[in-house]
Parts: structure tokens; C-alpha cells; sequence
């Protein structure tokens, strides 16, 4: 049915098997957005990202640091089109994302290593990138908080923050939404090394889509920001934006402040939004 009003399909499932299957069925090209293996979507924003900071992609570094999983997976597919060397510096894997078959092919490439010597791997990168350390649905699930306290100690030393990045001059990415003071420390998002949000909004995959006079619900902002669903080409000029400014905390208005660049013609911060609770429709 779907095919039957679409063009395209993006399809964020939890099963890469129901992706698959979709895939089958589909009568229009269908794109995987998410699943437990593979975040291609990602991959494509973080390539765009890196392609605008360095000029180039092939013979660049990024080292992975985390739990190896969909995101990773998907970074090192993505270093294998382009040539870009992936390091993972990964005390454990998760098991649904696990491809030993995309691990092979990329070693035999010499794209790909794994390893859990974090510094080596730092002073080679040319872009440092890091993922929440448990799944978002669990973070505060109180029947994985014994999973949650040995992930926790587990990945602690591998934290991303000021000291163990002092020097360095590589990019700081995350594929968003972050733990701040978890796998990131909080100081780190903001820092000018980091293209975090250029990766999740600036070069979200929504392009040349004509928002003039639309009308946004804060939780559509966070959802369509969040998951790097708005991009650059967007424009926004005329556009309404309805928050409930007093529900915001400093990382909502920062998202806010990177994504609207564009409103009546000029950039905007959060604060000089007209704040309005409308029960307009979603445009």
C-alpha cells in the first residue's frame, strides 16, 4: 500500500530482517533509516560531514569508540565505498549487529581494524567519533539497570572529554541523541572541534523541501532533529515555529538555534522565537 503513495520509503525498523522484507514488497526503491545492524542514513549525513571539513573522504581516519554496533557497522560499510580507514576501539560487541562478513572484506581492504588500545588509535584520527553506550529504549528502563551499571563500567574509560582529547585537533562526532557526561562529556558537544550537529541537522536528508509558512510541534522538532531529518537546502523562510520555550533545556535550544538558520531571512536563536502552542497540523 505504501508503494502506492510513495516515490521513495524510508523504513526505520527494529529487525534488519523486517527491513529486508519490506525491501521485497516494496514496489518503489526503499531506503533502510534504522535498524539493529545498519544505520546507512547516518553513515551518509557523517560522510557529507566529513566531506565538507576536509575536502575529501578517501585516506581519512575515523576511529569509533563504544559499543560496536548498528552505527559502526554502517561507518565501516561507508569507509569501504569511499576508503576511509575505520578503527573501532570496542570492548564489546552487540550481538544483533554483529557482520563478521563486513569486518572481513574491510580488513582484507585495509580499511578496518579492531582493536582496545584507545590512544594509539586517537593520535592517528583524523575524526573521533563516539555513540551512546546503551540503546536509547533502555537507558532509564529500570529492568536493565544491572546491564546499565556493567556497560557503565565497562565503557567508562572510554569516555570522550577535554582531557583525553587535549592536543588533539581531530573532529569530534556523535550520531545524536547524546548522554552528556556518559560516553561524551558535556563540554565536548559544544566544543568548536565538534560537527555533531552539522552531522545530525545541517546534513539531515530532507533536501530542497519548501518549509516557507509550516507550522512545527516541539515534538516533531525533536524527532525530525534528532534523527537528522532536516537539511541544509530547507527553507524555512516564513515559518512558524511553536515551542513551549519553558520545557527546553540548554541541548533543545542549542538543536533549535543550529536548525533554524534560516527564518525570515536571516539566522535566529532560540530566544527571539515568538513562543505559541498551536494545534495546527504538522506540515
Amino acid at each position: 500500500m505504501l508503494s502506492s503513495y510513495s516515490d521513495f520509503i524510508v523504513a526505520r525498523l527494529l529487525e534488519h530482517a523486517d527491513i529486508r522484507r519490506a525491501a521485497e514488497a516494496s514496489q518503489v526503491p526503499l531506503m533502510n533509516g534504522c535498524c539493529n545492524r545498519y544505520h546507512p542514513l547516518q553513515a551518509l549525513t557523517d560522510l557529507m560531514t566529513l566531506q565538507e571539513s576536509f575536502g575529501k573522504l578517501e585516506g581519512l581516519r575515523l576511529t569509533y569508540v563504544g559499543a560496536l554496533n548498528n552505527v559502526a557497522n554502517s561507518l565501516i560499510a561507508a569507509g569501504v565505498k569511499v576508503g576511509i580507514h575505520v578503527t573501532c576501539v570496542c570492548p564489546e560487541i552487540n550481538a544483533a549487529a554483529r557482520d563478521d562478513e563486513l569486518y572481513a572484506e574491510a580488513t582484507r581492504l585495509g580499511l578496518y581494524e579492531y582493536t582496545e588500545e584507545l590512544h594509539p588509535a586517537l593520535e592517528k584520527s583524523d575524526a573521533i567519533y563516539t555513540d551512546t553506550w546503551i540503546d536509547m529504549e533502555y537507558f532509564d528502563d529500570p529492568e536493565y539497570a544491572d546491564q546499565k551499571a556493567r556497560r557503565l563500567s565497562l565503557f567508562g574509560p572510554l569516555q570522550l572529554n577535554r582531557a583525553l582529547l587535549a592536543g588533539s585537533h581531530a573532529l569530534i562526532m556523535h550520531c545524536l541523541p547524546a548522554h552528556r557526561g556518559y560516553e561524551i562529556e558535556g563540554e565536548l558537544v559544544d566544543d568548536p572541534r565538534s560537527v555533531v550537529f552539522d552531522q545530525a541537522i545541517m546534513n539531515g536528508v530532507v533536501f530542497g523541501t519548501d518549509l516557507r509558512g509550516a507550522t512545527f510541534r516541539e515534538a516533531t522538532l525533536n524527532t525530525c532533529v534528532l534523527q537528522g531529518a532536516v537539511a541544509p537546502a530547507a527553507d524555512f523562510t516564513g515559518a512558524k515555529i511553536d515551542i513551549d520555550d519553558d520545557g527546553l533545556d540548554e541541548m533543545d535550544k542549542r538543536i533549535l538555534e543550529s536548525m533554524i538558520y534560516k527564518f525570515d531571512g536571516g539566522p535566529v536563536g532560540v530566544e527571539s522565537l515568538s513562543v505559541a502552542i498551536s494545534e495546527d497540523p504538522v506540515t
